[in-house]
């Protein structure tokens, strides 16, 4: 395939070699010079000049190669900037998405790092982007734009058309077979037929919705802004449950194990169950407003509290209306990105600090501070790959040592 702009050369493999060579050694001999590409009898260099090499290569990336080691990762691939803070990137598929600050969509191969394409994707800067879609088998991307969905060629990045919104998209849509579906402005859940370039059903939640829907074991479970919660048959728009918090929900929240979990700035972790109208599972309160959303691995929930710290709960606990905590750990700021077998990383983005937790016994292992960090993810909860923006427009991948 070819690219329509000149591929912009990434760093290669050759400096993380020598990073690797020189962070392990320490102070250590130097590798072979063959191996380098000096002549046989060239000096080896100083320790000084050692350590200067490691913190310029450090330097080099948005999470060095020796932070990316303690966390149990290595550096796969970064992307240089293109002069722009980015402001969206999403992971999906093959493919990452990053969305700079003038509008201007890049797509990048998900294993090299490579560029496809780069184009500008509205005529206006201050024209808001809510989400990135992509749709492999149709070569197709859907951006979100509040009134209407821009269309474009997943092969070249060209607009192929655009698909006017009944009703004014508030959130990123999530994808249920042929439908987009979002949140409005004016507080339905709505299923538009991408293929069809139609609105099927919507579904009144609340006044506004400001959270995107969440999808789980055919459910779409929706909050709207006054609290509400309720849960929709995915297939036929129809209400399975609803209750209500009694403060607004300013977080996404989470779902498996046949139950969704949800924190609200009323205090209160709630877990209910999926397939059945019922009260709570449990509810447990806390000391202060919950602002960040809760994460699920397997039977635990982690929820970040601001006069607690990082609480975990037993995700299912018999008889326990009241929650069941299993640790806390009081100077874990942030919320939980991934697990790599007993060890939590989190990430506290007001700080910029990537923090080490033991999953057993809640306590934080190592603090790495990250200052060149504006935004990362984690693309699953057990040992997903990391992808990390920086605050001058760079990308990097990181992906498990194991």
């Amino acid at each position: 395939m070819r690219c329509l702009f000149p591929r912009p050369r990434r760093f290669l493999a050759a400096p993380l070699a020598l990073a690797g060579a020189i962070l392990t050694c320490g102070g250590c001999a130097t590798t072979s010079p063959e191996a380098e590409g000096e002549p046989a009898g060239a000096a080896a260099p100083a320790d000084a000049d050692v350590e200067s090499i490691a913190r310029t290569i450090e330097e080099r990336y948005i999470i060095g190669p020796t932070a990316a080691r303690e966390m149990g990762y290595r550096i796969d691939w970064q992307y240089p900037s293109m002069g722009r803070p980015i402001r969206d990137f999403a992971v999906q598929a093959d493919s990452v998405f990053t969305l700079d600050s003038n509008n201007v969509l890049t797509r990048l191969r998900r294993e090299e790092g490579d560029r496809v394409w780069r184009i500008p994707v509205a005529a206006s800067r201050i024209v808001e982007i809510l989400g990135i879609t992509y749709i492999p088998e149709d070569e197709r991307i859907y951006l979100t734009t509040g009134g209407e969905l821009l269309v474009l060629d997943s092969v070249n990045g060209s607009p192929v058309g655009k698909q006017e919104l009944e009703r004014i998209a508030n959130t990123a849509p999530l994808v249920f077979g042929q439908f987009l579906v979002y949140g409005s402005r004016n507080g339905q859940i709505v299923w538009h037929s991408y293929r069809l370039d139609s609105e099927w059903r919507s579904y009144q939640i609340s006044n506004s919705v400001q959270i995107s829907p969440v999808y789980e074991e055919g459910y779409v479970i929706a909050i709207g802004s006054d609290g509400r919660i309720m849960n929709l048959r995915a297939r036929s728009a129809t209400q399975v449950w609803s209750a209500k918090a009694l403060g607004p929900i300013v977080a996404p929240p989470v779902a498996g194990n046949g139950a969704v979990y949800v924190a609200s700035l009323d205090q209160h972790l709630r877990a209910y169950e999926l397939s059945e109208a019922r009260s709570p599972l449990w509810q447990y309160l806390t000391e202060s407003p919950l602002a960040e959303g809760p994460v699920l691995i397997r039977d635990r929930v982690y929820q970040q509290v601001a006069d607690e710290g990082l609480v975990c709960f037993n995700a299912l606990p018999l008889d326990r209306p009241g929650g069941e905590v299993l640790w806390r750990a009081g100077d874990a700021a942030g919320s939980v990105l991934t697990r790599m077998d007993d060890t939590l990383l989190t990430w506290d983005a007001a700080g910029r600090r990537i923090q080490l937790v033991d999953d057993r016994l809640g306590a934080v292992i190592r603090n790495l501070d990250m200052p060149r960090i504006d935004e990362i993810i984690a693309t699953d909860v057990e040992e997903g790959d990391l992808y990390a923006t920086g605050t001058d427009g760079r990308i990097i991948r990181l992906v498990p040592r194991n």
